[in-house]
């Protein structure tokens, strides 16, 4: 049905990662290689001082290198090829002009209000069913599963931190961290996670289908109501007139890759290999027979 191949196309197609990380997936690496020499190169000084400073200096020294060395690229390749940087409201007007090509393409013909509202309707029917069985939504409606599930782990690490420390001074040190770790968590998430990549990938990891269903429901209906009110969201056609030739090429991506699709991510995953096998064995032939022309 096409609002499968419409959450697909949205979900792989239109991804963060497809449209900007994957091209710096090298830099990435390097990066976790950093952070992890720097820890491991400094763990006895965290293991042996449980300084709060400490703490707040590894933290701040990871988020600002990811910054600099890994987001700071990439915004800045967003921004030449698409002329928008997430988490700015252009970047969700630049998916909704490639969702409005794409449906235009695949119906043959403009966007109508009609055809939206279906794919609306049956989108939602298919979210209400996906977030009853969602990981969030199974936690925030069983508070009782989860402080049972933490209390036992508190406690536990209450009994590791006290243990051979009963002075007042390693008393004091505990209360300060725990203060201080708890508006450290409060200033990251703020600051760093709300509308950034960051706070993308948990909702990926934890609520995939019902977060991208959500979101893509919403652009559907931008693009509906931007139908009866160009006055509105007149941004989307200028995307289109402006990024055509990226967002035809986005299209064009997906439908080889589309070739290959299963329901099954691991025999996805096996199609895509195989031809990615087949046309790599495709090019070397190619290039051996005009050489092998020559030599005749």
């Amino acid at each position: 049905m096409f609002e499968d191949k419409l959450l697909y196309f949205y979900k792989s197609g239109l991804s963060y990662w497809h449209l900007a990380i994957k091209h710096f997936w090298k830099r990435l690496l390097v990066w976790l290689f950093i952070i992890f020499a720097f820890l491991f190169w400094n763990y006895k000084i965290f293991h042996n001082s449980h300084n709060v400073i400490l703490v707040v200096t590894a933290s701040l020294f990871t988020f600002v290198s990811f910054t600099l060395f890994c987001m700071k690229p990439i915004w800045k390749y967003t921004k030449e090829k698409y002329d928008c940087v997430y988490p700015d409201p252009d970047w969700d007007i630049f998916l909704c002009a490639a969702l409005k090509r794409y449906h235009n393409k695949e119906v043959n013909g403009e966007v109508n209000e009609e055809a939206l509202g279906f794919l609306i309707s049956r989108l939602m029917k298919r979210m209400d069913n996906k977030s009853k069985t969602s990981f969030l939504s199974s936690v925030s409606n069983s508070l009782t599963l989860t402080l049972a599930f933490f209390i036992p782990v508190w406690s536990a690490f209450n009994t590791w931190w006290f243990k051979d420390k009963n002075d007042i001074t390693h008393v004091f040190q505990y209360m300060l961290l725990v203060i201080a770790g708890a508006f450290l968590i409060i200033f990251v998430f703020k600051v760093f996670l709300q509308n950034t990549i960051w706070n993308t990938i948990l909702k990926d990891i934890f609520d995939s289908e019902v977060t991208k269903l959500s979101s893509l429901i919403e652009k559907l209906e931008i693009i509906r109501f931007s139908i009866k009110n160009p006055i509105y969201y007149k941004e989307i056609d200028q995307y289109l007139d402006k990024k055509d030739t990226e967002i035809n090429l986005i299209i064009k991506e997906f439908d080889e890759w589309y070739k290959n699709f299963a329901s099954d991510p691991l025999i996805r995953y096996f199609k895509i290999i195989k031809q990615k096998l087949k046309n790599k064995k495709s090019n070397k032939q190619i290039q051996i027979k005009p050489y092998n022309k020559d030599i005749k």
